[in-house]
């Protein structure tokens, strides 16, 4: 005992530096120091199939985004000298071992660090679609000449039956401008008004819901068979055997063709083409202000409400020296939305590249 004897060559490098770039030392040759022959007990000793060390790593967090976009990590991974050159293949640099299978099922045997994506971004009909905004509400106008009909009593409960007079609506001091007799009664007919101006706004809306797409999970390699420098393809039971790399890869190699093109997300946006029109319509009411000014200037004196109702003057005071007719403001219903959106294709963030056998 205690005689130098026959050892294995061990070896291991990091999958996250491509497989290529390790040295493999194939055949595994004995290195002969001193005597050739070793004792009974380590003749009978078994040989080590496993070189190198696993270092489990942090899982990723697939909800916190890579600075540089990547979400395949860093990971030290055991390997082993695989038996028989079947199956085996030279990885591209930047690729690594991994297997692809459904989300939340376990990783085969010898893959870990499971990371859930997503694939094969698609919209349902109306992921767009065209709402509006009011801005700016119109205002009430009559038409340019229209004048304001006047009717009065003179003893109150008549109703106002007697036409005495039309009224300018704009700034004017035409008709009486009192004293008004406090036991009359005043009845004003205002003219039609039609609305102007107003502003809207057109905007896409998007429903987020119509977004879909496949959930897979992807397992890296924590144990990597090799055989002649090349990465031999181990079982992955109901999982694909693939290779992956981070970014978008636009083609696979021969030996992994099925490619897979996989992201932590998906958006899509939607066009800003749609219009809009303002809906709103006048009452047939305002208000008939008197000032003591010849300008409309200030707050008026007395207000008359002008309906087509008949309504007690008052002690109105008077007399005045202008008055000027406002329509009451308009009704503003819901804005009428208009034109289209189109949705683009959609897009995966943090893109990563699986190709498969």
């Amino acid at each position: 005992m205690g005689k130098p004897w026959l050892s294995r060559a061990i070896f291991a490098c990091s999958l996250g530096t491509g497989l290529a770039a390790c040295t493999l030392l194939s055949g595994v040759g004995d290195l002969v120091e001193g005597e050739a022959t070793p004792d009974a007990a380590e003749a009978l000793a078994p040989v080590p199939t496993t070189t190198g060390t696993v270092t489990p790593p942090a899982p990723i967090d697939s909800g916190k985004e890579d600075p540089d976009g990547n979400v395949l990590g860093d990971i030290d991974a055991a390997i082993v000298d695989a038996c028989s050159p079947t199956g085996c293949s030279t990885l591209p640099p930047n690729f690594t071992l991994v297997a692809l299978g459904a989300k939340n099922a376990a990783c085969p045997a010898g893959f870990g660090q499971p990371l859930d994506v997503i694939e094969t971004p698609s919209l349902d009909p109306g992921a767009c679609s065209c709402g509006c905004s009011t801005l700016t509400s119109p205002t009430c106008a009559p038409a340019a000449g229209a004048m304001l009909d006047l009717f009065v009593g003179f003893t109150l409960g008549l109703s106002c039956p007697s036409n005495v007079d039309q009224i300018n609506i704009g700034c004017a001091s035409d008709g009486v401008m009192g004293p008004f007799n406090s036991a009359g009664e005043r009845r004003y007919d205002p003219p039609p008004a039609s609305p102007s101006g107003g502003t809207c706004k057109g905007t896409a809306q998007k429903d987020s819901a119509k977004l879909k797409a496949v959930d897979v999970r992807i397992c890296q390699a924590t144990v990597i068979p090799q055989c002649d420098g090349k990465a031999c393809t181990p079982n992955t039971g109901a999982f694909k055997a693939c290779i992956a790399s981070n970014g978008n890869i636009a083609t696979c190699p021969p030996e992994f063709p099925e490619r897979h093109l996989t992201g932590t997300s998906a958006s899509f946006t939607c066009a800003e083409t749609c219009s809009c029109g303002v809906n709103a319509t006048c009452p047939a009411s305002g208000k008939l202000s008197y000032f003591t000014n010849a300008t409309c200037a200030g707050a008026p004196g007395v207000t008359f409400i002008a309906n087509d109702a008949c309504n007690p003057t008052g002690n109105a005071g008077g007399p005045y020296l202008s008055h000027r007719y406002d329509p009451d403001p308009p009704n503003v219903g819901p804005c009428s939305a208009g034109g289209s959106s189109a949705a683009s294709a959609p897009t995966l963030a943090q893109q990563t590249t699986v190709c498969c056998k």
